[in-house]
């Protein structure tokens, strides 16, 4: 079996060089990451996962709209910080752009 570990960008530091793509892939990574963590019962890997993602998705949020498919992306990650990530996707809430969680977590936030 091979060791997943959640992922930051792999261009940590060298976000001069990154590109549009580049984020968007880094953030489908992400993603992927978390449903193999959660399938393999890693609920806390995945979280992780998927908090790397949405930190990067909020940061990087207006760069990513010239990208095609980027508002499919944020609604994915929404969708599984919400129905995946529990009280994880609550404390994001109000760490980063809480209202796109909060509202979607019916106003509950840790």
């Amino acid at each position: 079996m091979i060791a997943m570990e959640p992922r930051e960008s792999r261009h940590e530091g060298t976000e001069n060089d990154m590109t549009i793509g580049m984020l968007h892939e880094s953030i489908e990574t992400n993603l992927w990451l978390a449903d193999a963590y959660f399938l393999r019962g890693a609920a806390g890997l995945a979280v992780e996962c998927l908090r790397d993602a949405w930190l990067e998705y909020v940061r990087f949020r207006e760069v990513l709209r010239v990208y095609e498919g980027s508002d499919a992306l944020g609604e994915r990650l929404r969708v599984a910080l919400v129905s995946r990530a529990g009280d994880a996707a609550a404390e994001l809430a109000l760490l980063a752009d809480g209202g796109a969680l909060t509202a979607d977590l019916g106003g509950r936030a840790v």
